[in-house]
């Protein structure tokens, strides 16, 4: 649901102001000017050209041109209570289900929560039949200083391994470069990676 619609905005800001919790039954839950709206934010949109619905991209909860910041943008309230209140949102609709014998949440997008073990394992951006492991820390692989070694972290919903970056802009050109868990590193140039290869299809190389 974004729009520019009056009534609907100020439903959605009357949300935010209020950072009451999520109502706890799917009905209400589904219906709710909030929900409609992380509904399009995050679920589905049309493909332009041909107008078929097709995934959203991926977005961050939080910071720079993040989901909490657009909500904040378009009811005018402050980003942080924007984002407490998507949290708790995001939270109850992947706990929600119509019904005890449905398999599937009100939300059915995935939300990776990251955890890394206590001994960081460091790999090359590659297929995961290709990338180099190091279980310390190592600028880049051994005898190629042009392959850096990024540490992994793996989600906690479904255990899938994404690397752990710095996405920054330098002369007009994106560069990744490994990050740490420190202090110094949680700028709004933080990121996480995922490498995917698709099956080869006939006629066309995979990527």
């Amino acid at each position: 649901m974004k729009t520019r619609d009056a009534a609907a905005v100020a439903a959605l800001e009357a949300a935010v102001v209020a950072n009451a919790d999520p109502p706890p039954d799917y009905e209400p839950f589904r219906q709710h000017p909030l929900s409609s709206w992380i509904e399009s934010t995050f679920g589905v949109t049309s493909e332009d050209g041909t107008g078929r619905l097709i995934r959203q991209r991926p977005q961050r909860l939080r910071g720079k041109e993040s989901a909490a910041s657009s909500l904040a943008e378009l009811t005018g309230t402050d980003a942080t209570r924007c984002y407490e209140v998507l949290r708790k949102f995001l939270t109850k609709g992947a706990q929600l289900h119509r019904s005890e014998s449905s398999r599937f949440p009100i939300f059915a997008f995935r939300l990776h929560q990251f955890l890394t073990r206590g001994d960081t394992v460091w790999a090359t951006i590659e297929p995961e039949g290709e990338r180099h492991l190091e279980l310390g820390k190592m600028v880049s692989r051994p005898g190629a200083p042009d392959q850096p070694l990024f540490p992994l972290v793996f989600c906690r919903q479904c255990g899938q391994a994404y690397y752990r970056a710095l996405l920054t802009t330098e002369d007009g050109q994106k560069r990744l470069t490994p990050r740490e868990d420190r202090p110094e590193d949680r700028s709004d140039g933080q990121t996480y990676v995922y490498v995917h290869v698709s099956a080869p299809v006939a006629g066309r190389r995979g990527k």
